[in-house]
Order: structure tokens, then C-alpha cells, then sequence
């Protein structure tokens, strides 16, 4: 029964946001929140036979709509071909600190010249704009400290 506990009482804790190798995989300059930066975690993509992909995405945003956070992490699954992708699940980040977490999103389809459609093709085709980069250090720079 002690091991129950222990285990459960480690599972409830909030788990610190694991090193990884990041990416620019696209830069919208107005999201709707201000300039977004989404980082793809190269590490974390997975190829199925399908052609689809499961990855996880790290977007920043210069304007976030609440002052409690300024980030949002998920982990995806994207239809290539399809242009297609959804969640399944994420979190609010401020900074590195887990602010909320949410459960997964239905299936959506992206739209052409739009950040979803970036951050597809870029995944797919393993296309990326940057080196490796810190996401948080990364964005207060291009944001400009904000």
C-alpha cells in the first residue's frame, strides 16, 4: 500500500519540463496574441507508417491574453498529407512553470499561410529555421525582453 501512495503522491507532483532539442519551426508576427514563435522539439518526433506524425510543439507568444502565462506546450499528431492535426494534450507555461494542463483537442484541419500550416510542413518535410535553441530565452529575445 506504501508503494501506491509514493507512486501516487509522484504522479500528482508537477513534472519539470525535461531538456530537449527545440526548433523554430515557424514565427507569426500577428497571432492574434502578438508575434507567436512555435519550437518543435526534434527529440520527440515520431514518424508512423501512415505518413502522420506525433511531435510535441512549444508556441510563445509576445501578448499572451492573460498575464499568468505566456506559453503553451502540446503534444500533437498531425496528418500530413491532410494537413490535419490535433492534441492530444497540453499545457499553459509561464516561463518553465506549469501554469494548467488541458486534455486532448479533436482533429482540425489547418488552413493555407496559416502558423498550423508552418508548423505542419515544417514537421513533416523535418524543415526547421533555426539551430537549436532555449524557447523562453529565444522569445524574449525576438519579442525583446517581453
Amino acid at each position: 500500500m506504501r508503494k501506491v501512495l509514493i507512486f501516487a503522491a509522484l504522479m500528482a507532483a508537477p513534472a519539470p519540463l525535461a531538456a530537449a532539442d527545440w526548433r523554430v519551426v515557424s514565427v507569426d508576427e500577428d497571432s492574434g496574441m502578438g508575434a507567436a514563435i512555435a519550437f518543435v522539439d526534434i527529440d520527440s518526433v515520431t514518424r508512423a507508417g501512415d505518413g502522420n506524425v506525433a511531435f510535441t510543439m512549444e508556441v510563445r507568444f509576445s501578448r499572451p491574453p492573460e498575464p499568468n502565462w505566456d506559453g503553451l506546450r502540446a503534444t500533437m499528431r498531425a496528418d500530413c498529407a491532410g494537413h490535419r492535426w490535433e492534441s492530444t494534450g497540453s499545457m499553459l507555461l509561464a516561463g518553465n512553470e506549469i501554469v494548467t494542463r488541458s486534455g486532448p483537442t479533436p482533429m482540425e484541419q489547418a488552413t493555407r499561410d496559416t502558423n498550423a500550416w508552418t508548423v505542419i510542413d515544417g514537421v513533416c518535410a523535418g524543415r526547421y529555421q533555426s539551430d537549436s535553441v532555449e524557447p523562453v530565452a529565444h522569445a524574449r529575445g525576438a519579442f525583446g525582453g517581453r
